[in-house]
């Protein structure tokens, strides 16, 4: 049963982690494979699967089972890579010294926290431009998710700023 659960939990939080990458390989035309070892983007990638897993699984997948989660969300998108990949973003966290790795961690944790409506962050510089952003745009995308909330909406501008953006500034040309 358990088993189940773990797979119903890494379905939904595959679903929502791949179009972060999709976007990204739609963009450049390919997944750069340095994304695989780049602290900023592991770090990200790791607490944003953390987070999902433990809203998804309403916080009762935790330890083996949420690291299975993790390999299986990694192996689903970066194939065999993912396993690896995981690897290299265990070693960061546990030597807890490199600042793009934790950079990357504490940005994926705005953008989930923003996501699932909690305002506690208001004044973060980040939210801030996203919100800048998102009032400049205004209503001209709301084509694509019309019934979006407006913190999903926020998060959405913050992953552009926070992520996207990173990554097609330091892969964009390769």
């Amino acid at each position: 049963m358990f088993g189940f659960k773990r797979r119903k939990v890494t379905t939904q939080v595959l679903g929502n982690v791949r179009p972060m990458f999709r976007a990204i390989e739609m963009t450049i035309g390919h997944l750069p494979r340095a994304l695989r070892t780049d602290p900023y983007v592991l770090g990200y990638f790791m607490a944003t699967v953390a987070s999902l897993t433990a809203i998804a699984s309403n916080n009762s997948i935790k330890g083996a089972d949420a690291g299975l989660v993790m390999l299986d969300v990694a192996e689903g998108i970066f194939g065999a890579d993912g396993r690896v990949m995981l690897k290299r973003g265990m070693a960061f966290q546990s030597e807890g010294n490199n600042s793009d790795f934790k950079r990357g961690m504490e940005n994926a944790q705005k953008v989930v926290v923003i996501a699932f409506g909690i305002n506690e962050l208001r004044d973060d510089p980040d939210i801030k431009r996203a919100r800048a952003k998102m009032e400049a745009i205004g209503s001209s995308l709301d084509f694509v998710a019309p019934d979006a909330s407006e913190g999903s909406k926020l998060a959405g501008h913050l992953q552009n700023l926070l992520f996207d953006d990173y990554v097609l500034k330091t892969y964009g040309d390769r």
